[in-house]
């Protein structure tokens, strides 16, 4: 006699299914690698792509791309690398632009600077002759108080006139570094700066490595920057204490590096985003000489840091 067994019958129904259900979840599993697999080896060139493009955000132009079996892909490759070679070309002819046009400024404020000394200068120097002879003759008649106080007053006058264009012309025709050399130009800079503020800030000057022979673009950006900074750090802020660094790094770097650092507090990021005309300025002549400019929070302010590339 055969009597069927319910339970039996159940659970090899369910051996049946479980084996089933195993064999697709590995069939499922397998099906998911390779499809991984193949949507990672058709979007690998699109990757590419993509790194390209940041490389580019980042001011790395010249980013060559593999060749793409893909018509499509090959295609836009050839795009990316043609906007490459564009935007390179365009630096190039904006950074020469740029170098012109502060070189044409550097040569206008430098004639600015004797048309205001040859004529402002010797037009004072006899407004104040007149006045002293005036002051002098009218102090010995003693009826004639009021025209020798007077006269008295125009030459004070004129000696304040007199200062502020001496001031001018300094900012105008401060001696370059090629003249006196990077390191003699900064010094003279910072002592010029410690004069007019005999109390506070105290301003610190660093200077490492060889100076001797940076010259040409590269020592007026630096001049220029550390000069520009220097103003916005005793203009701007309520500092303290300014350490004015350059370092001339060698070796495969062989760059310039500026550094100003205050405890005037500040914020970087406001500063950063400044549409300012000595900011701008600064800006310009770093992205002329090819260098980079960076604006960060100090311990107790801003540090402004600049590198400008020395050439061979």
């Amino acid at each position: 006699m055969a009597t069927p067994d319910p339970a039996a019958a159940i659970s090899l129904a369910w051996e049946y299914v479980l084996n089933v259900v195993d064999v697709a979840l590995l069939m499922s599993a397998a099906i998911a690698l390779l499809a991984s697999l193949a949507i990672a080896h058709t979007l690998a060139p699109a990757r590419s792509i993509v790194t390209a493009l940041q490389r580019m955000a980042r001011g790395q132009y010249q980013t060559p791309l593999p060749r793409f079996r893909s018509m499509e892909l090959a295609m836009i490759g050839r795009a990316v690398g043609e906007l490459g070679d564009r935007l390179d070309e365009a630096t190039e002819q904006r950074a020469t632009l740029t170098r012109r046009l502060l070189e044409i400024r550097d040569d206008e404020r430098r004639a600015l600077a004797r048309e205001l000394h040859d004529e402002f200068g010797q037009n004072l120097s006899a407004i104040l002759a007149f006045a002293s002879t005036i002051e002098t003759v009218s102090a010995k008649e003693k009826n004639d108080s009021a025209i020798a106080q007077d006269a008295h007053m125009i030459s004070q006058a004129t000696h304040r006139i007199m200062a502020s264009l001496r001031d001018a012309l300094k900012r105008l025709r401060h001696p370059l570094p090629e003249e006196l050399g990077l390191e003699a130009s900064l010094i003279s800079l910072v002592d010029s700066w410690r004069s007019q503020h005999a109390t506070q800030p105290l301003i610190q000057l660093d200077l490492k490595g060889d100076l001797a022979d940076v010259r040409g673009n590269a020592a007026t950006t630096a001049y220029r920057v550390a000069q520009e900074c220097l103003t916005n750090a005793l203009r701007h802020g309520a500092a303290r204490e300014i350490l004015l660094r350059i370092e001339r790094r060698s070796g495969e770097e062989n760059a310039l590096l500026i550094r100003v650092e205050d405890d005037g507090g500040g914020d970087a990021d406001r500063v950063t985003q400044s549409a300012g005309f000595g900011l701008t300025c600064v800006r310009e002549r770093v992205t002329a000489a090819g260098g980079s400019l960076s604006i960060a929070p100090a311990p107790r302010g801003l540090s402004v840091a600049a590198t400008i590339p020395l050439a061979a």
